[in-house]
């Protein structure tokens, strides 16, 4: 998993390997957007060595990440036939099965946050516990999913889950901040300062 706030070191250093390993869709490029130049420009100063001094994801794991995203990409970013009859997408298929096996949104409604195995020693959580997520912005109740896929001292919470299907009934946006950053202006909620214990206090 990357530090939090580097997500566009991660980018930029798959970027880097994508176009200099010309993994690249040029059609697309051409006639779908602007400013390419220029970001290829900016990548090449993010080699994944660099990239990875930021985010901390190894150096070979970016490269092979970047490799096989670029194969697969242009493997499949263009139909090989037009669709035929009714063919469908495998995930409307999917969704279609789960609709007709009686599949409702409780089934897919149990938000997990990844937490690392030392630091949930340290606080006395074990695999699959309620725990509580807060921070001087409010709180949302999880499910703990140990894991070395996550550094010491990084807590992910993978997606959205509606909070009115959440014990508490509050999601994890109650985490994040209403500001906006500095350059974009957009939303700044994807990394965010908060703590983690177990146990969560649900009103009967």
């Amino acid at each position: 998993m990357p530090m939090p706030g580097t997500d566009a070191a991660l980018a930029l250093g798959m970027m880097q390997v994508l176009i200099s390993e010309d993994l690249i869709d040029h059609n697309y490029i051409a006639d779908h957007t602007v400013g390419f130049d220029e970001l290829a420009r900016r990548a090449a100063e993010y080699p994944p060595e660099k990239a990875s001094a930021i985010c901390s994801v190894p150096t070979n794991d970016i490269r092979s990440i970047a490799i096989a995203y670029g194969h697969n990409y242009l493997r499949l970013a263009r139909p090989v036939i037009p669709p035929v009859g009714q063919s469908r997408t495998n995930r409307s298929i999917f969704q279609e099965l789960a609709r007709r096996m009686g599949f409702e949104e409780e089934v897919f409604s149990l938000g997990e946050v990844l937490i690392n195995p030392q630091n949930a020693q340290e606080r006395d959580i074990s695999q699959g516990d309620l725990v509580r997520v807060f921070n001087d912005r409010g709180e949302c109740c999880l499910y703990a999913e140990v894991t070395s896929d996550t550094q010491p001292g990084l807590l992910v919470a993978e997606g959205l889950h509606w909070p009115r299907l959440a014990p508490g009934g509050k999601g994890a946006n109650q985490l994040t901040s209403q500001g906006l950053t500095d350059q974009g202006e957009t939303c700044a909620f994807h990394c965010n300062l908060v703590e983690v214990e177990p146990g969560y206090p649900v009103a009967k």
